[in-house]
């Protein structure tokens, strides 16, 4: 089985090629072609999302957008056929998906059920930034968990949008806490997602999860004061947050330290809120360095 298909999904309109290959009948998309046997038929698809793992020339993408015969699905995983001399990008060829990248992939489909095969003939790859985003789990199917935004729900502006809109979230390459301590992901559970995204698309590399959901403290750093950060907020407020015990993950790295922020740095932080003082937990900073989430990067070959 090449995609993991939700149930009931409703199709989505998307803008571009996808529309309009779907939209018309007349296209590849609603048209079988068939091949030298009875029973050799194929189609077209196309796909726009991030790469979550790579075996050999087998590569599986989170589906922001899946577009084939049977319509447009959402956040879904999607496993393709990706050969050797095929498609090229900026930075990386094909057959070196980088895990968390985003890419855009066209090629044909065949067979249907479990027997279905994608082979991708155009590869396009985009390298991307580490961002956190923030949420509560609402659902979890396999290992692709869907999370409603908090009213904070990253520092990345873009994931900002459409807050009626949840997060999906592969989990299947990442680093799990629940509470501090090694645990599993459950539905009601408040979740920092450190990872790449590409709309409400999310492929983690760790997920820092809560029973007790976090009072959250995100904007830019305006001032640092030996290990106290003023935070300026989006709604015009500011916060002092002392930093000194505080774990520190740099630009998707852990280890780091109030030395390395400067003013200007995005700063999401967690903790608790008790009479109008913060204490913070948990800090994601990103000052525009290298922001690759530690565990983004080649997939085996």
């Amino acid at each position: 089985m090449s995609v993991a298909r939700r149930p009931g999904l409703a199709a989505l309109a998307v803008t571009g090629s996808l529309l309009l290959l779907v939209s018309s009948p007349a296209t590849a998309f609603a048209a079988d072609h068939h091949g030298s046997g009875p029973h050799a038929r194929s189609s077209h698809f196309a796909l726009n999302g991030l790469v979550v793992s790579q075996q050999g020339t087998t590569a599986v993408v989170l589906a922001r957008t899946f577009a084939d015969r049977t319509g447009v699905q959402h956040n879904v995983n999607v496993s393709v056929t990706v050969g050797a001399k095929q498609g090229h990008s900026r930075s990386h060829h094909a057959t070196a998906l980088v895990v968390g990248d985003q890419v855009q992939m066209t090629g044909t489909e065949t067979g249907s059920g479990d027997n279905e095969d994608l082979t991708a003939n155009h590869v396009s790859q985009h390298e991307l930034r580490a961002h956190v985003f923030v949420g509560a789990i609402t659902a979890i199917n396999g290992s692709v968990i869907t999370v409603a935004k908090a009213a904070n729900p990253s520092d990345d502006q873009g994931a900002c949008d459409h807050p009626g809109r949840g997060f999906g979230v592969d989990v299947s390459q990442a680093s799990v806490l629940v509470d501090g301590a090694a645990g599993a992901l459950a539905v009601g559970q408040s979740v920092a997602v450190l990872g790449t995204g590409y709309h409400d698309a999310i492929v983690a590399s760790a997920v820092y999860a809560f029973t007790t959901a976090p009072a959250v403290v995100a904007g830019e750093i305006k001032a640092i004061t030996g290990t106290q950060v003023t935070v300026d907020g989006r709604r015009d407020s500011s916060t002092v947050i002392d930093l000194a015990t505080t774990p520190l993950i740099v630009n998707g790295n852990v280890g780091g330290d109030v030395s390395m922020l400067s003013e200007g740095t995005k700063l999401l932080t967690l903790g608790t809120s008790s009479n109008g003082v913060f204490t913070p937990t948990l800090a994601f900073a990103f000052n525009g360095g290298d922001r690759h989430p530690v565990g983004g990067n080649e997939s085996e070959g």
